[in-house]
């Protein structure tokens, strides 16, 4: 499996970063941060990936936005979408799951505020988020199977869910694994 993060403006894509990691257990959870902050000097650290709490640092792609950037398809009136490309939807498609979504508007945060090491395994958990979302923000818990794009970060910016059934939300969390067999 391969991440990519990608801005976007008239032009095409402006930044993108693909990672060289490749992430080959199907049965794990990740905790994926990424943060954008066009308003850094230095354009490597204007795109930001952090998987389990530890920076990427190591990319097959890495393309960083012009200083002070203004995306179009992030943060603007415009159609969001969590899951699937803006580009092309239907073969844009996430084949995944998502345990949780946290979107803060106005900030460039660290790992440190949505996880920490656990002492005792030395595995990345997840902790809850106690900071503000911004004007913009979202929380989506996928916990109501019957609006799972609800936004529970106090602001009311709900998705619709599109192509989605009420089946196929998933009750297992990151906070409730059990090992699983993977020849």
């Amino acid at each position: 499996m391969k991440w990519t993060v990608a801005t976007s403006g008239n032009s095409g894509v402006e930044g993108a970063l693909v990672p060289s990691q490749i992430f080959r257990d199907p049965s794990a959870w990740y905790h994926m941060m990424f943060v954008l902050d066009t308003t850094q000097a230095t354009a490597g650290n204007r795109m930001r990936m952090y998987v389990n709490g530890e920076e990427v640092t190591d990319f097959s792609t890495d393309t960083n936005p012009s200083l002070n950037y203004q995306c179009e398809n992030v943060n603007t009136q415009c159609t969001h979408r969590v899951g699937s490309s803006a580009y092309d939807p239907a073969s844009g498609a996430m084949d995944g799951y998502l345990a949780e979504v946290h979107f803060i508007d106005g900030q460039a945060l660290t790992p440190a505020s949505f996880g920490e090491t656990n002492e005792d395994t030395n595995q990345w958990q997840a902790i809850e988020y106690a900071g503000s979302y911004g004007t913009n923000g979202f929380y989506q818990k996928y916990q109501d199977s019957s609006a799972l794009g609800d936004d529970s970060s106090g602001n009311t910016n709900d998705f619709t869910a599109t192509n989605l059934a009420a089946t196929d939300q998933v009750i297992d969390s990151p906070t409730n694994n059990f090992c699983t067999i993977n020849p």
